[in-house]
């Protein structure tokens, strides 16, 4: 495993320019924000239709499936385990539906926080949005989702996301306001379906994990570029041995690490949720 760790420096954000002032340990350089921030406070819900998860949640679980709009135009749906003012949002993989986090968002409800697993645009329950499947603008479902955790009294939100889901994630957080708690990626491309991750990662003003196999070697690449294009602000990027991609590498059944990378990913989010 190899494992790199940024130093903290604190940084001042504005709508287009953010500068970073020598007072507080800075360098004192400018970073230019080209992102336009997507402002999400509540975004109301409707029940699911009936079918929604129906492949991996229990009858009890059904009732927690959520239907909600996204400003892509499409018409998204979730479900949504656990209570608390803490809160995770999951998105998943290409192909790939709300029941790959599953399991996982289970074990979050159970530790106290508010799990919300999404049907990106074009998946599961979802309907597409008004772009093209090049520009499907997935990191305004992730924001949308952000928008129906805070409406139901979740007040830090930590982003997780899988493959094009961990894309969708990093640039979600690099332009929600108010900001999320933090962001990991498993096994994120750069860029896919136009969402450019790289671009986005230069643009963090939030804790990001990057994750990825040694032998998964476009993933493996990506996050070594996001990581070094983060700002220094608790920017941390893991490598693991092996080829597990995406879910996987929290998966026992596949990956050998995978006991030592759930814990990471539960440190990072009770440091980040406290």
């Amino acid at each position: 495993m190899r494992t790199r760790v940024a130093a903290a420096v604190l940084l001042v954000a504005a709508p287009v320019v953010a500068a970073l002032a020598g007072c507080d340990g800075s360098s004192g350089e400018e970073r230019v924000a080209s992102l336009p921030r997507v402002r999400v406070t509540s975004v109301p819900t409707t029940t699911a239709p009936a079918g929604v998860g129906a492949q991996c949640l229990t009858p009890q679980e059904r009732p927690n499936t959520v239907r909600f709009s996204s400003r892509n135009g499409a018409e998204l749906t979730a479900a949504v385990f656990g209570e608390g003012r803490r809160g995770v949002v999951l998105a998943h993989q290409s192909p790939g539906d709300l029941c790959d986090w599953a399991p996982y968002a289970r074990e979050l409800a159970k530790t106290g926080y508010q799990a919300l697993s999404l049907d990106l645009n074009g998946n599961g329950g979802s309907t597409p949005s008004r772009g093209t499947p090049s520009d499907a603008q997935f990191d305004l479902d992730v924001a949308a989702a952000v928008g129906v955790l805070r409406g139901r009294g979740v007040e830090k939100i930590v982003l997780i996301g899988a493959s094009l889901g961990g894309a969708a994630v990093v640039k979600a957080a690099a332009e929600v306001e108010p900001p999320v708690a933090g962001v990991i990626s498993l096994s994120a491309p750069a860029t896919t379906s136009g969402v450019d991750a790289l671009a986005a990662a230069r643009e963090l003003d939030v804790p990001a994990l990057f994750m990825a196999a040694e032998n998964d070697p476009v993933a493996a690449q990506a996050a070594e570029e996001m990581h070094a294009a983060a700002p220094k602000q608790h920017a941390r990027l893991e490598i693991y041995p092996g080829v597990s991609h995406g879910t996987a590498l929290l998966n026992p059944e596949v990956e050998p690490k995978a006991q030592e990378i759930r814990a990471l990913v539960a440190q990072f989010i009770g440091d980040h949720t406290a």
